[in-house]
């Protein structure tokens, strides 16, 4: 068994200067503010594992994790022509994790994982300036439980391959509450309280190959069945990996990926946070996952020569994005699903040396880059470029014995979305 502690204390500060020209009812808004933000917190982190060998084919593991925060303390000042603005936040939040194993002869492996999360925070927020908002006090807590389940096995079949399937299950449930209390105005309207039920159901096969001569063969199918309040959606997730050594000069690589990113429960939520008297973010209860698939051929020659060609395209994409409210001055940061993200290019490494004292390797990248959304606001928006960049990476060395280098490096890329 094992036990490890560690201990930090976190200090950040940062600048935002924000300069805006803000439409509304038909006149234009000049704005300018200077954000100023500090914050300090104290971390714990925890492990305890303990390993237990039933016998020489059987064996059991129980990992327990854990980071808290027992306090977090941040102060926010905005300044400018507008309005400005103290808030002062406080929270605390914990995260304990226990995660049980058994495995049979490395062949078969059961386990079960349980994870339970909180936080707790609270804002003050004072304002003066042209907004008729009012200073308030809010209230937030998230208590996420979450269980999971899996089963994977692997072994040896007629003609030497190996198959791989397995099953998993997980269940997610997320409690959030948020409650605004103000002597100078009504804010229950952006009081919340919801609740997000969160059901992943996965299983999936492989077989992996060496056909000898150079050539193998790694692919695996995931189906996955997703389920959270009312939105649910079946998914395909296929890995294929395929190597060709035709001999040690030539080397040729293929490689087919899948993946999803789920939004934070955060943002799915109905709610609304100030940062100061201008800036504000809202959740979106109708986020979605985004869903990942990409693909990639590479040319090795004399193992050290490269050249990719990568091409990946991502369904439902979101990001958290800034826009100017057509209701009143307020700038709203969202994270939005967009109809996709698409990229795809080229690269090339080549590596020189110049003597024993010039060690160099020159990266050249052309790379297309589109991004869509049939309705940003009740606009169409859709942007594609085209990058290119080029970087050189030196290293010298100036002395043998002992060994002595200076390493530079630089590029230069154009302009991107």
């Amino acid at each position: 068994g094992d036990v490890i502690y560690s201990y930090s204390a976190l200090n950040d500060i940062s600048n935002i200067d924000l300069t805006a020209a803000h439409s509304l009812d038909g006149q234009i808004y000049d704005i300018n503010q200077h954000q100023l933000i500090e914050g300090d917190r104290q971390q714990h982190d925890i492990r305890a594992g303990l390993d237990y060998a039933i016998n020489d084919a059987n064996k059991m593991s129980l990992v327990y994790t854990s980071s808290i925060s027992p306090k977090t303390h941040s102060i926010t000042s905005g300044i400018g022509n507008f309005v400005n603005s103290s808030s002062i936040k406080d929270g605390d939040h914990a995260l304990h994790n226990l995660a049980l194993n058994y495995s049979l002869k490395e062949k078969l492996s059961i386990g079960v994982d349980y994870t339970n999360y909180h936080l707790n925070n609270s804002q003050t927020m004072h304002r003066s300036g042209e907004l008729e908002t009012p200073d308030f006090i809010s209230y937030a807590s998230q208590k996420i439980n979450n269980i999971g389940a899996y089963l994977d096995q692997s072994f040896i079949v007629g003609g030497n391959w190996g198959l791989k399937y397995g099953v998993s299950f997980n269940f997610a449930r997320s409690e959030d509450t948020q409650k605004y209390t103000s002597e100078s105005a009504d804010m229950s309207a952006h009081n919340t309280e919801s609740t997000i039920n969160e059901y992943t159901y996965d299983i999936y096969a492989g077989l992996d190959k060496n056909f000898g001569k150079g050539v193998s063969l790694s692919a695996y199918l995931t189906g996955e069945y997703y389920k959270r309040n009312g939105y649910d959606k079946w998914s395909l997730f296929p890995q294929v990996s395929l190597t060709y050594v035709i001999n040690p000069t030539h080397i040729l690589q293929f490689a087919i990926s899948s993946d999803k990113t789920y939004p934070s429960y955060w943002a799915m939520q109905e709610s609304v946070s100030y940062i100061d008297g201008y800036s504000q973010i809202h959740g979106n209860p109708n986020l979605t996952p985004m869903y990942n698939y990409q693909g990639v051929a590479m040319y090795i020659y004399k193992q050290k020569y490269i050249a990719q060609f990568y091409y990946s395209y991502t369904s439902d994409y979101f990001q958290q994005s800034a826009y100017q409210s057509q209701d009143d001055l307020a700038l709203i940061y969202k994270t939005l699903n967009w109809d996709y993200y698409r990229y795809y290019g080229l690269n090339i490494i080549l590596p020189f040396k110049v003597g024993t004292w010039w060690d160099a390797r020159i990266t050249l990248v052309g790379t297309n880059t589109k991004i869509k959304s049939h309705d940003f606001y009740n606009m169409a928006i859709a942007r594609d470029k085209w990058v290119g960049r080029i970087q050189m990476n030196n290293s010298f060395i100036l002395c043998n014995r002992p060994v002595i280098s200076f390493d530079v490096s630089g590029y230069y890329q154009t302009p991107a979305i």
